[in-house]
């Protein structure tokens, strides 16, 4: 063979690799080439360019290996780009047919298509090359034989029929979506439109690998007297051009793509990043581009955009999500084509606790002289949960003991462990407003009721009615972790609305505690901020063990994860028992997400297990965003300076825009009493004040208008309390007062199934109800729903 004929094959085979090469990082960014065809695409380059390495190093080193090298060289090239074409065909069948297929794990199921396209390859290769040696010592030639043909032929019969029956399934499938309506299913009909777009433009590089093929026989057969070296150069230049024929089948069709496309053609660096900066990135659907840019301007990386909604150009000073220690998610956001555009107000969150005091570095000294200062009509915030000061709440005790103040009003949500300040002796002294009834503060509330108080507040709220002066705070009582060699120290596992609080004081106490978690996200502060650092050796708060769930919880768990959690659902859930069994039941769920406003550790155990990955956020992927934590101290090691684990105030976590753009958000919250029209009671049993209104109408209200319209919000509860009591009732009960409204109320979970409330009569919502109650209190509750509403309940 000469040196020109391999030179011309491997010239072509480069060009098709570097084609290759160039489409698919113009269509890096976008979703409109599934991941199987852009991998198995790489595939074939790769080789391609390899194949072309060895050849150039044959011709230049003189290396005579005669014709078999050569032939090797594109019977490879060209069996490998039929396989990977045929098995994206066949990819794109199981993935329009099965649910299992689209929720399988991304990188199991894409390294089982590549095998089998190589093993594919290698067979297809071997047999064709084995059968070129039998008939070349029969002075015959392999694309004229019988068996290369039915081989191709069955192949393109084969892309054929896939093809027409995905065409069939995407044009049925699409005409339900219509029939039915909705967001919902408005999101599904642009999927399907989109499958039936590349299903066109695979038909082409189908159609053409395969003709090129039989035309190639064809021609052999009519003309076999053709002379060795035309017919060597034409099966070279016929086995390096089908490569090529699928980027530039989709490019040609695609006005969109064709700017980037042929812009990382050019070798020039100058010309392509000027062609970069016009567009600011690769984009090739208007419907990627709308959802890109809100995505980026709600968590500020991006300020301007041409074209974009005047309502987006505000940034926000939340950094950009980086890359998480498991797995290998990227901090590049990759949306889903036409996925409904996101666009949001961002939100601004104020932090001004981390900017450095120059020349400000406060003292080391004991709790008692930190508290010296305080003096009566003084109001005080209480760091929250695990992060509860004791040490500095005992010196603040001693202090009003000793001075004998009086009128200190404290605020705070949850507290843990000793609360001196609730005994009895400090009545009149020492005023609690908790803004989330606890345990601790319960005692306060209840047995001594007019000695305390309580604010209901949606949580989100919160932040805003401190950084406003609606609740003043003179002194704010706060844990931090140790400060690092620059002095900056972290909030840990509480940010919510202690961040604002402390920022709206006039002075900070801070207690360093080295076992308080260094957390990321907006939690970092600078010790110049503080009056004084008081230290202390004890561990901070946590859960002693993760309690076992009962066997109604389980029941109420399984229920939940199996019939509401959809695979790549983004949660948001809480502390307990029901959130702890609905996590266990979620083990066989892939590509799970969080962002809530507080979590445990059932969000660890999946996350150990790949089960929750954030890999299909939305928003913020590769991170768990919460405003506080509480668990055990494996989870506090856990979640110590690891990236994968986003803190930010409530106001924020909280915020409906942001929860809104979550995708398929999921949220599973408890409450004390549900009537049966769907009024829920959350904060109070009767006139007995319990808890609070926390963060459950913030997620009830935002997660039903999610942007994708895929939200859920669920109530789960036990259909009885533990003293027999029914919790769905026809009437709640005498000064119980209506946190969740029954416009909001949309699933409702017992041990006993489901009820969807939403779009439902009274009549039917009573009827739902009753259905999910203990089947003890069925009857009298249909007797209720009938004085109630003059009518019995049906369907």
């Amino acid at each position: 063979m000469s040196e020109e004929v391999v030179l011309l094959v491997t010239a072509l085979s480069a060009l098709g690799g570097y084609i290759n090469f160039a489409f698919l990082k113009a269509t890096k960014r976008t979703a409109l080439i599934p991941k199987p065809a852009k991998k198995l695409l790489r595939f074939v380059s790769s080789l391609q360019i390899v194949l072309c390495c060895c050849n150039v190093v044959s011709v230049v080193g003189r290396w005579r290996l005669g014709n078999p090298p050569l032939t090797t060289c594109y019977v490879v090239v060209l069996e490998g780009c039929q396989a990977a074409v045929f098995w994206i065909l066949v990819d794109r069948l199981v993935f329009c047919t099965s649910r299992n297929a689209r929720e399988k794990s991304s990188g199991t199921y894409y390294f089982f298509i590549r095998m089998v396209v190589v093993v594919h390859c290698i067979i297809a290769a071997w047999a064709l090359m084995y059968f070129h040696h039998t008939l070349t010592e029969s002075d015959q030639h392999y694309f004229g034989n019988f068996w290369f043909d039915i081989y191709h032929g069955g192949l393109l019969l084969a892309g054929f029929v896939i093809l027409i029956v995905m065409g069939r399934i995407i044009s049925q499938a699409e005409q339900r979506a219509k029939l039915l309506g909705g967001l919902k299913n408005d999101a599904r009909i642009q999927s399907f439109r989109s499958q039936g777009l590349f299903l066109k433009r695979s038909c082409l590089p189908l159609f053409f690998c395969w003709a090129t093929i039989l035309g190639h026989q064809t021609l052999f057969r009519l003309l076999p007297d053709f002379d060795e070296p035309t017919r060597i150069t034409l099966d070279g230049v016929v086995a390096s051009i089908p490569p090529l024929y699928f980027p530039l089948s989709i490019v040609i069709f695609d006005r969109n793509l064709k700017g980037d496309f042929f812009s990382n053609l050019l070798i020039c660096r100058k010309t392509r990043n000027a062609h970069k900066q016009s567009k600011v990135q690769v984009i090739t659907t208007r419907e990627s581009q709308e959802s890109i840019i809100a995505n980026l301007k709600m968590i500020g990386i991006l300020s301007e955009f041409e074209g974009a909604a005047p309502e987006t150009t505000t940034t926000s000073s939340i950094p950009p999500p980086s890359r998480g220690s498991r797995g290998s998610v990227s901090a590049t956001l990759r949306p889903k084509p036409n996925r409904v555009p996101v666009i949001v107000k961002p939100v601004s969150i104020d932090n001004r606790l981390a900017v450095p005091k120059l020349g400000v570095n406060p003292p080391v000294v004991s709790a008692d002289e930190a508290v010296s200062f305080i003096q009566s009509n003084t109001d005080v915030y209480i760091h929250n949960h695990a992060a509860t000061p004791t040490e500095l709440l005992q010196a603040l005790c001693r202090r009003v003991d000793d001075a004998d103040l009086s009128d200190i009003r404290t605020t705070h949500i949850i507290l843990a462990g000793e609360l001196p300040f609730t005994a009895a002796k400090y009545h009149g002294r020492i005023r609690a407003n908790p803004l989330f009834i606890c345990a601790g503060t319960r005692k306060s509330n209840f047995q001594f009721l007019g000695h305390a108080d309580y604010t209901t507040m949606f949580l989100s709220d919160v932040p805003k009615a401190y950084l406003s002066g609606k609740i003043n705070v003179d002194v704010a009582l706060i844990t931090v972790s140790p400060p690092d060699e620059r002095g900056f120290c972290s909030m840990g596992v509480d940010v919510d609305c202690s961040l604002a609080a402390a920022t709206s004081a006039k002075h900070i106490i801070a207690l360093v505690n080295p076992s308080m978690p260094r957390t990321l996200g907006h939690s970092i502060v600078h010790q110049s901020n503080f009056k004084c650092l008081v230290k202390t050796e004890r561990p901070i708060y946590a859960r002693s063990s993760v309690e076992e769930p009962n066997d109604v919880e389980k029941r109420i768990g399984k229920i939940i994860a199996e019939n509401l959690v959809d695979n790549g659902a983004t949660l948001q859930l809480g502390i307990g028992a029901i959130p702890d069994s609905a996590l266990l039941a979620m083990n066989g769920h892939k590509n799970l997400g969080v962002h809530t406003e507080m979590f445990s550790d059932g969000v660890i155990e999946l996350m150990d297990k790949g089960v929750i990955n954030n890999s299909q956020k939305s928003f913020m992927p590769g991170k768990v965003v919460s405003c506080f934590a509480f668990g055990t101290r494996k989870f506090y090691e856990t979640v110590n300076e690891n990236p994968e684990f986003y803190f930010a105030p409530c106001d924020f976590t909280n915020n409906i825009d942001v929860i809104r753009a979550n995708s398929k958000m999921t949220s599973i919250n408890s409450c004390l009493e549900i009537d049966l029209t769907g009024q829920i009671a959350s904060d109070a049993i009767g006139p007995t004040f319990f808890s609070g209104f926390g963060g459950q109408v913030d997620f009830m209200t935002a997660t039903p208008l999610a942007h994708d319209g895929l939200g859920k919000a669920v109530i789960a509860m036990p259909s009885r309390t533990t003293k027999g009591k029914t919790k769905i009732v026809p009437f709640l009960s005498q000064g119980s007062g209506v946190v969740t409204t029954r416009g909001h109320a949309r699933y409702v979970a017992t041990e006993h199934g489901i009820a969807e409330l939403w779009g439902k009569s009274m009549r039917q919502r009573a009827f739902e109800l009753i259905q999910i109650a203990h089947a003890d209190d069925r009857e009298q509750l249909e007797k209720d729903a009938f004085q109630r509403l003059k009518c019995m309940p049906s369907p």
